[in-house]
């Protein structure tokens, strides 16, 4: 007898199914997707990373070098079942070891839960695999963004000079091709470069205050002093213009009052 070859498929429901590889090329991978709305397919790609692909997108995802990621499994072999062997007719009284007790009843079970109740534990525990999804994700982001700034080939890091890690390119379901993502030295990752820099810049602001708190306040100090500046200047400008917007009398009578005040 072969080995059956299976597919991992994650239903909309967060449960993983083993799906055989004879029913998906018999049905097509297509009807797998009609039936189940929002589920995915475990595949791989040269580099054996693993990525969860939308079923409708997987076509494309092949097209781009991804594979289904399969499991072999090996068929069980049957024991023979031993023959009974000969017994003699006389009979031996049974000893206590030999009488089985037979198991005792089972508790009813207590009673099954609600639409409601099961619907509230499905969307608590989804949650929960969320979140502890999100955080181990971004743990890992975080040691591969320190293992890309680490070693002797390495760039020194300068503070505030782009120093978000790029990913290998991944496969974006919006837009059915591969992409490069781009991390952070906080773990988060985005597939746009411009966010990236924006938040790695924050974070190295931070850092470089840290290190310099003294500079860090001058420059604070000089920033505010040329923002009062800016702010005299527009206000000044203002004024001007709403001067040389009033009629020709009123203006004259303005500079008449001005020479009338005592000095």
């Amino acid at each position: 007898m072969p080995n059956k070859i299976t597919y991992t498929i994650t239903t909309a429901d967060g449960k993983e199914h083993q799906v055989s590889k004879e029913n998906v090329d018999k049905y097509g991978m297509q009807s797998y997707a009609d039936a189940y709305k929002g589920a995915t397919i475990r595949m791989r790609d040269a580099q054996k990373g693993d990525y969860d692909i939308p079923l409708q997108h997987f076509d494309n995802a092949r097209k781009q070098g991804l594979h289904a990621f399969s499991f072999e499994h090996t068929p069980v072999q049957k024991q023979a079942t031993p023959k009974p062997t000969p017994t003699s007719s006389v009979t031996t009284a049974a000893t206590p070891q030999d009488i089985v007790q037979s198991p005792r009843p089972q508790s009813q079970k207590d009673r099954p839960m609600t639409a409601v109740e099961k619907a509230s534990m499905i969307s608590n525990v989804g949650n929960i695999v969320n979140t502890t999804q999100a955080g181990l994700q971004r743990t890992k982001n975080m040691m591969t963004y320190a293992k890309s700034k680490a070693g002797l080939y390495v760039e020194p890091v300068k503070l505030g000079k782009n120093n978000v890690v790029e990913t290998a390119k991944q496969y974006n379901p919006k837009t059915g091709k591969m992409q490069s993502h781009y991390l952070t030295e906080a773990g988060n990752e985005y597939d746009d470069k411009t966010q990236a820099d924006i938040e790695q810049a924050a974070i190295d602001d931070q850092k470089r205050r840290e290190l310099d708190p003294v500079q860090s306040q001058l420059e604070d100090a000089y920033s505010e002093r040329d923002r009062l500046e800016e702010a005299v200047s527009a206000r000044r400008k203002e004024l001007e213009d709403e001067y040389n917007n009033r009629p020709w009398y009123q203006r004259i009578l303005t500079e008449m009052g001005k020479a009338c005040i005592p000095m």
